[in-house]
């Protein structure tokens, strides 16, 4: 009986050190699509990425609104992004983005575009609110087929930046998942004291 708690014990207080790991399989929508099913889209820049939440891969980012296309957000808007599938807005940088209200959230779908806001990106975007509009269904392969040489040549300093501070972040978590593991770890003898004389009391 001691033998089995203990076990169940060793093997609760490790699986907090963990978690799962999920695929991501998308159809890539149409633009249009994405417009319509989105609550609020609109030109920002990151402020700030606040992880101090239930899930250390799921940050709140909050943009600095330089133009709204659909929601009429103001000023600023916080919005909680899934970063275990889709890591792309950092600090200083400017997006387009397309959310959607869940609850009391506003969301990012990992499957729906984010794109850089560049200026060929923005004139695409404003033409998605004309319900007759070809470029309604096109995908986000033609967005970045649309952008200028420079733009181009920008987006992919901006990612290579953006790729770095992934890395960065994932080895913070890894190391954030090591500490809670060992710390588990160290918690068994403690834990194997508690139960011994929790068993020595029932006996008596």
């Amino acid at each position: 009986m001691k033998t089995r708690f203990l076990i169940l014990t060793f093997l609760v207080l490790i699986s907090f050190g963990f978690q799962e790991s999920y695929s991501l399989s998308c159809v890539i929508p149409n633009l249009g699509d994405v417009y319509d099913s989105s609550d609020y889209v609109f030109h920002g820049m990151v402020l700030d990425k606040n992880y101090l939440t239930l899930d250390s891969r799921m940050p709140v980012v909050t943009f600095q609104i330089q133009e709204s296309f659909k929601g009429n957000a103001i000023e600023q808007i916080s919005v909680t992004v899934n970063e275990n599938w889709d890591y792309q807005f950092e600090d200083g940088f400017e997006y387009v983005v397309f959310v959607y209200r869940e609850e009391l959230s506003l969301m990012t779908d990992p499957c729906w575009p984010k794109f850089h806001a560049f200026h060929s990106t923005l004139d695409i975007v404003k033409k998605l609110a004309q319900s007759d509009a070809e470029i309604r269904f096109q995908t986000t392969e033609f967005v970045y087929e649309s952008l200028l040489p420079e733009e181009r040549k920008e987006l992919e300093e901006n990612q290579k930046i953006i790729h770095e501070k992934k890395l960065e972040r994932w080895d913070e978590i890894t190391f954030q998942k090591q500490m809670t593991v060992f710390a588990g770890i160290l918690m068994i003898p403690v834990v194997a004291v508690m139960a011994f004389v929790y068993f020595r009391r029932n006996r008596k």
